[in-house]
Formats: C-alpha cells, structure tokens, sequence
C-alpha cells in the first residue's frame, strides 16, 4: 500500500480526459507526465511512487522524484532508468518499463530520490520518452527490486 494522503498518488491526475472541469479547461490536460501504472512493486514502505515536478516547457524547471522507498543504511539507493520506447521487461522480480537507453544510480535522503531540478533547454518539443524508479530495499530478495509506475513523457 503506498503512502500518501488522499485517494491518488501524486502526479496522478484522474480528472484529465473525462470530467466536465477537464473538457472545458478547468483542469490540465497535459499529457507531459502520464503515469503508467500495474507495473509496480512494493517494499518494506509500500509501493514507490514516481511523480514529476514541471511541465517540461522550454525554460521551466523540471525534477522526477520518487517516495515510500526503504532506508537503506540512512540513504535510500537506487536506479532511475530512461528509455525512448516502452519494453515492459520482465527482470529482478518486477517489470522495467522503459528500454533503459539511459540509466542513472541515485541516493537520497531516506525514504526518497531525486533527478534534478533541472532547466529545460529550447528545441525538444514532440520528444517522446519514458522513465521508472527501481530501489535497493531489505524487504525483497537479494538480488531483486523494488519497481515504481513509470512514466510517459511528451514535451511540448
């Protein structure tokens, strides 16, 4: 069970693409972090969840997190992995979204990881890619992960 208040994860914005509040503007309807969510593998805190903070417009500041990941000896450890395209690979006990084109290893302080912030630069509009947290955790076998949702992301 994933730790977090209220009925939906962060990042995850159930009100896009059916509500009246969506259909006339009220709410976002960017598609620029779409979860990806049954992909996930909890640990001893639960499922991790990957949200994105930015809307990856020229210019902005953008930061992928992700939460309810184990301390690991006062530092949370783990994997962020980007890819163009989505593999759904089955691997260490969980499923790896993305094709992993790009693979960074982070630590954060316990319980949480981070990419960034970072600013975006000029010239990515249409850009298409996908990222997935995975983290060290003692309440999973040696050797295996725990998996959060991936992500979709379309820059505008």
């Amino acid at each position: 069970q994933a730790r977090y208040v209220g009925a939906f994860a962060r990042g995850n914005n159930w009100l896009i693409g059916w509500t009246g509040t969506s259909e006339f503007g009220l709410t976002t309807s960017s598609q620029s972090n779409t979860p990806i969510n049954g992909v996930e593998r909890a640990g001893i805190n639960g499922v991790p969840v990957h949200y994105t903070d930015g809307d990856w417009s020229p210019g902005s500041s953008v930061a992928l997190r992700c939460e309810n990941l184990a301390d690991v000896g006062g530092a949370s450890i783990g994997l962020l992995v980007f890819g163009s395209g989505q593999l759904n690979f089955p691997i260490f006990g969980g499923t790896v979204v993305p094709t992993g084109d790009v693979v960074y290893v982070l630590n954060g302080a316990p319980g949480t990881a981070e990419f960034g912030p970072f600013t975006m630069p000029a010239g990515l509009g249409g850009l298409v890619f996908y990222t997935q947290f995975l983290a060290f955790d003692p309440g999973v076998p040696v050797g295996e992960f725990v998996f959060s949702n991936a992500q979709r992301h379309i820059i505008p």
